[in-house]
């Protein structure tokens, strides 16, 4: 497990993301966040193994992730100048699943993703004002 003095107050260095999974139906990437301090993590989920935060071999097939060039402020504000609050998952181990889980910033937005989808719309990690899950979140540190 990813400690969490290792994650919480640091920033997000980028973003990458491998594609090469995908296949003639589906699309798929497998998102990691690079911190600052070195540390790279995928968005928890709960395969039964006990590790929400299995371990992330980055090879040649990542490549950064790229957001709208044309609203840089909004993301140097939003993601990129603030700092991790917390690692949230669904309070219910049933819904947690890769893409149920968010990344409170202190700039009081959140990371999500969307990692697959059908061909022709492609896989998401943006950030957003608020959570749209109605489930209860807690941090992954507390399950």
């Amino acid at each position: 497990m990813l400690r969490r003095e290792n994650v919480v107050g640091q920033r997000i260095k980028r973003i990458i993301a491998n594609t090469s999974l995908s296949d003639d139906e589906f699309n798929f990437a497998d998102f990691v966040c690079v911190l600052g301090n070195g540390f790279a993590f995928r968005l928890p989920s709960d395969d039964e193994s006990g590790d929400m935060f299995p371990g992330v071999e980055i090879t040649d097939a990542f490549r950064p992730v790229k957001f709208n060039s044309r609203r840089w402020l909004h993301y140097a504000y939003r993601l990129w100048w603030a700092r991790i609050v917390d690692v949230l998952v669904p309070a219910d181990p049933e819904l947690r699943f890769p893409d149920s889980a968010a990344i409170a910033l202190s700039s009081g937005w959140y990371i999500a993703q969307y990692s697959g989808a059908p061909r022709g719309i492609l896989p998401l990690i943006d950030i957003m004002p608020k959570l749209n899950s109605g489930d209860e979140m807690v941090s992954v540190w507390k399950t």
